[in-house]
C-alpha cells in the first residue's frame, strides 16, 4: 500500500504558475529520475545495478566486492559527516569498485545476464509512466549513480526501450547518464568510462552535459537527498519533487523533496498521475 508521509499542495502551485502567458508561450515539461533505489524497490531481496553485478562475478569478485560494501556502504546515508567526506568516500568505493570489475574478468555477457536478475524489480507504474512519456514526447533523462550498462539492458528486457546493434538507446525521449564501461575485442570490461557518476556528484554532473532543453517544468525523482541536484531550479521556472525513503527514518534531511514515500515497495501511481495533470493541464493552456 502506497504511503505518503509528506505532501505539499501540487496543483495549487501548478496552476498559479501557468497565469503567466509568457510561461504558457513554452512550456515543455521533463522527467529527471534516479534509477537504483527510484524506479526500482528497495526491500530485503531487491538488488540494485551494482549488487546484481556482483551476483554474476567470480567467487573471488564476490568477496573483494563484499569487502567494499562494508567498507563504504554505510556512509552513503550517513549524514551527520560533511558533504565533502561523504564525496570523497563515495569516489574511493566507485573507483575500487570498478577495479574489481576490471580485475575479476567480467564481460559484456555478464553485464547482460546481471540486468536479467529477479532481483532487480521495477516499481508498479514505472512502465507505464515511460509508456505515458513517449506518447506525449516528454524527455526522460536518467541519472544514476549506477552501472548505465546494466540499467539500459534491464529497461529492453522490460519492453521499455529499444537498442540497436551497438547496444544504443533509440527511443528519442530517453538518455542515460551513468557508469558505462568499454570491452575489449574478447567482451571483457576494459575501463569505466568517465565521468565517474556517484551518488554525491549529479550536480556537477548536471552542469557539464550538453542539455540543449530546460524545461520549464521539471519532475525530480530519487531516493537520496543529493537527487533533488539533479535539477538546477534556476533553469526551471517550476520544479515538483518525489523522493522515496526507502524505509529509513527522514531526520529533516529528506524535506528537500515535496512528496516523500515511505516504503520500499512503493510505486509510482501517483507520479504518473501528477504527469498526466501537468502535461494535460499544459495542454488545455496552449
Amino acid at each position: 500500500m502506497l504511503e505518503v508521509v509528506k505532501s505539499k499542495s501540487f496543483k495549487k502551485a501548478f496552476k498559479n504558475t501557468i497565469k503567466n502567458s509568457n510561461f504558457i508561450m513554452y512550456m515543455p515539461l521533463e522527467i529527471l529520475t534516479d534509477f537504483d533505489g527510484t524506479l526500482t524497490q528497495k526491500m530485503k531481496g531487491h538488488g540494485n545495478s551494482f549488487s546484481v553485478l556482483r551476483d554474476v562475478m567470480s567467487d573471488e569478485g564476490k568477496i573483494y566486492s563484499d569487502a567494499l560494501y562494508e567498507k563504504y556502504a554505510h556512509h552513503e546515508f550517513n549524514f551527520e559527516i560533511s558533504k565533502e567526506e561523504r564525496e570523497v568516500l563515495m569516489i574511493k568505493w566507485w573507483q575500487e569498485e570498478f577495479e574489481g570489475v576490471i580485475k575479476y574478468k567480467v564481460r559484456l555477457n555478464d553485464i547482460i545476464r546481471a540486468s536479467r536478475s529477479e532481483a532487480l524489480v521495477l516499481r508498479d507504474k514505472v512502465s507505464e509512466l515511460f509508456d505515458y512519456a513517449k506518447l506525449h514526447n516528454i524527455p526522460i533523462l536518467i541519472l544514476t549513480a549506477g552501472v548505465a550498462d546494466i540499467i539500459k539492458y534491464k529497461l529492453e528486457y522490460e519492453g521499455i526501450v529499444e537498442l540497436d546493434e551497438h547496444g544504443n538507446i533509440m527511443n528519442s525521449n530517453i538518455k542515460i547518464v551513468g557508469n558505462n564501461f568499454a570491452y575489449d575485442n574478447d567482451s571483457y570490461v576494459r575501463e569505466a568510462l568517465s565521468p565517474l557518476v556517484h551518488t554525491m556528484n549529479k550536480y556537477e554532473i548536471m552542469r557539464e552535459l550538453d542539455k540543449k532543453l530546460h524545461a520549464d517544468i521539471a519532475i525530480v525523482i530519487g531516493d537520496h537527498p543529493a537527487d533533488i541536484f539533479m535539477c538546477d531550479k534556476s533553469k526551471h521556472k517550476e520544479v515538483f519533487s518525489f523522493g522515496f525513503l526507502n524505509n529509513k527514518v527522514n531526520k529533516g534531511d529528506y524535506d528537500v523533496y515535496n512528496t516523500l514515500y515511505k516504503n520500499g515497495d512503493d510505486n509510482f501511481e501517483e507520479i504518473l498521475s501528477k504527469v498526466r495533470e501537468v502535461n494535460n493541464i499544459k495542454n488545455s493552456y496552449q
